[in-house]
């Protein structure tokens, strides 16, 4: 068969752009901008949602051509081997459509090794369920067996990461995560890797027959129902294995080293990707340096994207951040440096983050906006009664440091 009549034939010349379209549509929809691969490569992934689905579906509907294809064949050539001759093109193109709208989605491309996985995972979730959608048509009647691959893998892709098991949240751990400061835990990576390999091998091999179209449906069925199982003993063996507590988020700390330059006498530390930010970074802490100093402050000597140093105050500089959303990550990591309580909540904590959003420059609404009307008054009325004492602010603010509600570890 001629590729251009297998990918005709296969109905891949309108599925895939069909599904790419959906895929990189609905990916965009939920992906905030990091500037981060991994981060981004994994938001955009909720593409999955659609895709595996879809493929799953279309496979079982396909199925309809597998029998007469395999039966007069079945003494001299494998039914996998027919497989791949015929519908190659959903196979691998329904994978790889998938991968290229999820890097299209995220505006991203694969740089580590972290962001590399995340991409096997995609390519690996999509041939799994193409190769499921194969084997519930020929287990059930295609009536049956079309909506029922497709729920179940809309299932399997929906309600992984919003599962509250940390077996089966960490087994689809891949969706949804990062943060600019994790990567996907690569235990539930190789899990997640395990349980769609054994799997996709599984369904491999009993294609693979010469006379797979004479097995009976009903073994076809038992032999699904175990390789499901035996997959996903495999994955929660793995996680098994972890040094770790598995957790909902699944994530384990960035490892890549930070950039680190000096400017206007401040040490400012980021991740490669935000680098081009250091210096509306320094310039922030430049305009309110001398602020605390009128106000009896300490001063910020250093920023730093990671919580790795104690002396450092913590900051965010995403791609998607604006200047005002900068402004308010210092005035955050300086609160949260001077009161010793990293990843704070609370409102006499946003009361004291508004007061040095204020310092840095912005106005009294952007801060309402973000903080809240309540907070943006008190740093307000806190400003205005240091006028004729400008140590009297700092007295206020040292005052609210202890008020300041910690987050217990874990």
């Amino acid at each position: 068969m001629t590729p251009i009549r297998a990918i005709v034939r296969s109905g891949a010349a309108w599925f895939l752009p069909l599904m790419f379209a959906l895929s990189s549509w609905y990916g965009a929809r939920f992906t905030f901008r990091l500037g981060y691969p991994a981060g981004d490569i994994a938001q955009s992934s909720v593409g999955l949602y659609v895709a595996a689905p879809m493929t799953a579906a279309f496979m079982a509907l396909q199925y309809r051509g597998f029998t007469p294809l395999i039966r007069p064949l079945r003494i001299t050539r494998s039914g996998l081997l027919v497989v791949l001759r015929a519908w190659w093109p959903l196979l691998l193109g329904a994978p790889t459509t998938l991968c290229l709208a999820v890097v299209v989605a995220a505006g991203a491309v694969p740089n580590d090794l972290p962001s590399w996985s995340l991409i096997l995972i995609d390519f690996m979730t999509v041939l799994t369920a193409a190769l499921t959608g194969l084997a519930c048509a020929w287990a059930l009647p295609a009536v049956v067996a079309v909506p029922l691959a497709a729920m179940l893998w809309f299932v399997w892709v929906a309600y992984g990461p919003a599962s509250t098991n940390l077996l089966v949240h960490n087994l689809a751990s891949t969706f949804g995560c990062c943060s600019s400061d994790t990567r996907p835990a690569m235990v539930a990576i190789r899990a997640t890797v395990l349980l769609l390999l054994v799997i996709s091998l599984g369904i491999g091999c009993l294609l693979a027959s010469s006379r797979s179209a004479r097995i009976p449906r009903p073994l076809v069925s038992t032999v699904l129902t175990l390789l499901v199982v035996a997959g996903v003993g495999a994955g929660v063996a793995v996680l098994r294995t972890s040094g770790e507590p598995l957790t909902l988020t699944a994530t384990e700390p960035r490892t890549t080293p930070l950039a680190c330059r000096t400017e206007q006498g401040v040490e400012v530390c980021l991740w490669p990707e935000n680098r081009d930010r250091t210096a509306a970074l320094a310039a922030i802490v430049g305009e309110v340096n001398p602020q605390f100093q009128r106000l009896g402050m300490n001063t910020i000597h250093s920023l730093t994207q990671a919580n790795g140093n104690r002396e450092a105050a913590s900051v965010e500089a995403g791609a998607g951040l604006s200047q005002q959303d900068l402004r308010v990550g210092v005035a955050a990591g300086y609160v949260d440096l001077q009161s010793g309580c990293r990843g704070a909540t609370g409102p006499a904590r946003d009361q004291l983050v508004a007061l040095v959003a204020l310092l840095t420059g912005m106005r009294s609404d952007d801060v309402a906006t973000r903080l809240g009307a309540r907070a943006a008054s008190g740093a307000e009325d806190a400003l205005a009664q240091g006028q004729g004492s400008p140590e009297a602010v700092g007295v206020w603010f040292r005052k609210g440091l202890p008020t300041v509600h910690c987050v217990p570890p874990g």
